[in-house]
């Protein structure tokens, strides 16, 4: 260990690390720094030895549920200093390993609540591929109350805030650090809305800039949790200048009714379509073990058409909950459909594999995108990866049971378009239809990782490595029917 960093914010709370008893006590366990941190480059520095270009690499880390609200009296000889302490948010510049980091800033409000959403960082004004001219931002989302009810529900008792911090501000330590913050659907009476983790998507590569942010919500309380999917439209389509910042636009992608703690994984399928990947579902608290409803899993087409910032209702999304790929057998075509899903105009009798994968691309008779109905008290809390038209998402249905960490871990591994198994056993066969789902036992999983390095020849094959909450890590191979790496697809001899 090179070094550590206590926050600013978390100081008083460090006190209960020095109970003589502290972790004794079922129930006794302070967090502190357990936000996944974000480590990314960005051109906000000036050009020196160690920022070549204003190039250097940030740090921003987190406290999640650690930092619930706390008065201090910071005056140590006998005045008042009454100060207000906070789940924080902090940035530092480690670029160079052989020194210390830097912190740029630590940041907290009032209205940001527990820090339980991973932060986005946003590139704006890049007028090349250097990031020339380019102003950076860092996007983050509002978390549940401070307090002890918001710690105990993990619950907001408010309207959802993005919070604009500048970079470039923040990095060379002159004007102020907070450029914009929002209310979410400042018009609704829902007001008591957290935020999970902010992914920003660059869709066309073209210089350097941000396109979207997108991000779930959960609203409720443990008699009703709810959420929907939403986007921060930045730049209208690829190729367009960016909006302003005042101009952004907050639009509800999917109105789920359903809580999203996941980040949103984002596709591109063969014929250029963009989807949105997530699932519903939470699990911070024993009480979410006792939750039974039947959570889902989406796979959303975004629209073509740029100014379309309305979207998707639950009757636009076709339920592939229980349908099939056949394995060929007698009498049985080449990946037929076992139990198609229900669509408007129908599939024709007899319908394959290809036949709904067609529909679910297609510009014409558009379909929004697909979904699967998870069995009762199943749910979604972790990232997709997304290789070879193929998606591999995790999911978890607790024990009912407050004081159980066991339940029923299940690996889904489906076509990118369809949400159902893919073409071939990708993942093997079920009896009569191809495999779409892994039992990984009674430990929780979340985001898998893939692997296509050394000793893979196939240019579709890759391995699925999934760590469990116990430590334990498992594999499973995978054979896409898309190529996953780069090679020669095919030649012609001339003479």
């Amino acid at each position: 260990e090179l070094w550590a960093y206590a926050p600013y914010n978390l100081l008083p709370h460090l006190k209960y690390l020095t109970k003589p008893n502290y972790g004794a006590v079922i129930a006794d366990h302070a967090h502190f720094v357990d936000l996944k941190p974000r480590i990314f480059d960005a051109k906000v520095f000036a050009d020196d030895t160690d920022h070549p270009g204003g190039w250097g690499t940030i740090l921003v880390g987190g406290m999640r549920l650690g930092g619930g609200e706390i008065s201090v009296n910071a005056d140590t000889s006998g005045g008042t200093d009454n100060r207000t302490m906070r789940s924080a948010i902090f940035i530092m510049d480690i670029t160079n390993p052989e020194k210390e980091p830097k912190l740029l800033l630590e940041f907290t409000h009032a209205n940001l609540g527990f820090t339980t959403a991973i932060p986005a960082p946003i590139v704006h004004g890049s007028t090349d591929s250097e990031g020339t001219n380019s102003k950076w931002y860092l996007m983050l989302g509002s978390g549940a109350d401070t307090t002890p009810a918001g710690f105990d529900e993990v619950k907001s008792t408010q309207k959802g805030h993005l919070f604009l911090l500048d970079l470039n501000n923040i990095a060379s330590g002159t004007g102020a650090p907070l450029a914009k913050e929002w209310v979410l659907d400042p018009l609704s009476a829902n007001s008591n809305v957290f935020i999970s983790d902010l992914v920003p998507v660059d869709y066309g590569l073209d210089n350097f800039t941000t396109d979207a942010v997108y991000f779930g919500t959960v609203s409720g309380d443990q008699s009703a949790w709810g959420g929907d999917l939403y986007r921060v439209k930045i730049q209208p389509e690829t190729g367009a200048q960016q909006l302003a910042v005042n101009s952004w636009k907050i639009s509800k992608v999917y109105a789920a009714g359903k809580p999203i703690t996941a980040p949103t994984s984002i596709a591109y399928d063969r014929r250029r379509n963009r989807w949105l990947l997530v699932g519903s579902g939470r699990f911070y608290t024993k009480f979410d073990n006792n939750d039974s409803e039947a959570y889902e899993y989406y796979g959303i087409k975004e629209k073509r058409v740029p100014a379309a910032d309305n979207w998707v209702t639950a009757s636009n999304l076709v339920d592939i909950s229980d349908t099939k790929v056949a394995v060929p057998a007698a009498g049985v075509a080449k990946e037929e459909l076992i139990n198609p899903p229900s669509m408007t105009p129908s599939l024709p009798t007899g319908a394959r594999l290809r036949d709904l994968e067609q529909r679910m691309t297609a510009l014409t008779d558009y379909v929004h995108g697909w979904k699967r109905v998870f069995a009762a008290g199943e749910r979604n809390f972790g990232g997709a990866t997304v290789l070879g038209g193929t998606v591999t998402y995790t999911s978890f249905n607790p024990d009912n049971n407050e004081c159980s960490l066991n339940g029923q871990a299940n690996l889904y591994v489906v076509n990118l378009a369809t949400g159902t198994a893919g073409a071939g056993p990708v993942i093997g066969v079920d009896g009569s239809s191809y495999q779409d789902v892994i039992d990984l036992g009674s430990m929780p999983a979340t985001t898998p990782s893939l692997h296509t390095g050394t000793g893979y020849k196939d240019n579709g094959s890759a391995k699925a490595i999934i760590q469990k909450a116990d430590g334990s890590i498992v594999t499973y191979e995978e054979d896409n029917s898309e190529a996953v790496r780069s090679g020669e697809s095919s030649w012609r001899q001339l003479h």
